[in-house]
């Protein structure tokens, strides 16, 4: 058996479609256990954010939502710019 370290953090970075997380996500949290860690949520989008932050509160009971950046249009809006809002936001969530 090999040893596995235990994270107690967990950075979950997506992109918005149709008002909430892709199915891959939805699939993904469905098929494992992710209990008692910190996470922080990173959403792509294009304005349209709907039900994303709140499904992912629901798929992600039993954690701590630390924080939450979402980010309308990275590309179009500017690659620098998105560059910038998330290392501001790390930078701030890691205090």
């Amino acid at each position: 058996m090999k040893n596995r370290r235990k994270a107690c953090s967990a950075l979950c970075g997506e992109t918005c479609r149709f008002g909430t997380y892709a199915p891959a996500v939805n699939t993904f949290l469905s098929e494992n256990q992710i209990k008692g860690k910190k996470i922080y949520l990173l959403v792509c989008n294009g304005g349209n954010m709907r039900n994303t932050w709140k499904n992912f509160h629901k798929a992600l009971e039993g954690n701590e939502i630390v924080s939450e950046l979402d980010l309308v249009y990275p590309i179009r809006n500017g690659i620098q710019d998105a560059k910038n809002k998330v290392n501001q936001w790390i930078k701030k969530a890691m205090k």
